[in-house]
């Protein structure tokens, strides 16, 4: 767990263990969740949230100058990244060397383009955008190369190897890894894990939503917190 999770970071998982060893009652368990949710730990969390969102703002208001984006891995991740940059106006090329799972995205994207934009024309514009690509022959034009292929370190070297013999010397290389680490030039290439597209109804209110909700949920959070400790300091009192 510590491979994952470092203490110092995510303190909770260890917090569970040490209650669980010690057989602890609600009451200690009402005061660990408090300690918790209140700590510097859960504040910084937050407050790193709130900075990604902040910067995701200040970046729509900058050119960026990328037209044509290419998505290596058809997968869950990989097509509902090309399926939501397709309808935001992006020239997108989806990469795989299953057909099969080509295919079952693009039938995907139909489905969320017919459910989402309505109007056919709509539709068959965004669809026009998406293109399968087994061999990656889009690779040479691309601004911008997202891989999102299995979570395997070696793999992922492996493919970015192949990928920059073949791209432009300008284009820009992302990777969505969550736990990969980039040794390569910053100037190059970009790590960032980019949480699952909006391709259901509730996932697409929850794009929009995400941080007020966010933001509340925390702050229920925190009442829950205190309120707890409360109870558990009334209790003490009446012992």
């Amino acid at each position: 767990m510590r491979a994952k999770a470092n203490p110092d970071h995510y303190p909770a998982p260890y917090r569970i263990l040490d209650l669980w060893r010690a057989d602890a009652a609600q009451e200690e368990e009402a005061r660990s969740l408090g300690e918790l949710l209140v700590g510097r730990t859960s504040r910084n969390l937050v407050n790193v949230f709130l900075l990604a969102e902040e910067l995701k703002r200040r970046g729509k208001k900058h050119e960026h100058h990328i037209e044509r984006v290419h998505v290596v891995g058809a997968g869950v991740m990989g097509a509902d990244i090309a399926i939501w940059a397709a309808s935001r106006g992006f020239y997108v090329s989806l990469q795989d060397r299953n057909p099969e799972i080509l295919a079952r995205a693009v039938k995907k994207a139909y489905g969320f383009y017919k459910k989402k934009l309505k109007q056919p024309r709509l539709v068959q514009e965004a669809m026009d955008r998406l293109m399968p690509d087994l061999n990656g022959d889009s690779l040479a034009r691309a601004d911008l190369v997202i891989e999102a292929i299995i979570e395997k370190v070696e793999a992922k070297r492996e493919l970015f190897a192949q990928v920059e013999a073949r791209v432009r010397p300008e284009a820009l290389l992302a990777s969505n890894t969550s736990s990969i680490r980039s040794r390569r030039s910053p100037s190059r290439s970009k790590i960032r894990h980019v949480w699952s597209a909006c391709t259901s109804s509730t996932r697409w209110r929850r794009c929009s939503w995400s941080r007020s909700c966010a933001v509340r949920r925390v702050r229920k959070r925190r009442l829950t917190a205190r309120a707890a400790l409360r109870s558990r300091s009334t209790a003490c009192r009446w012992m």
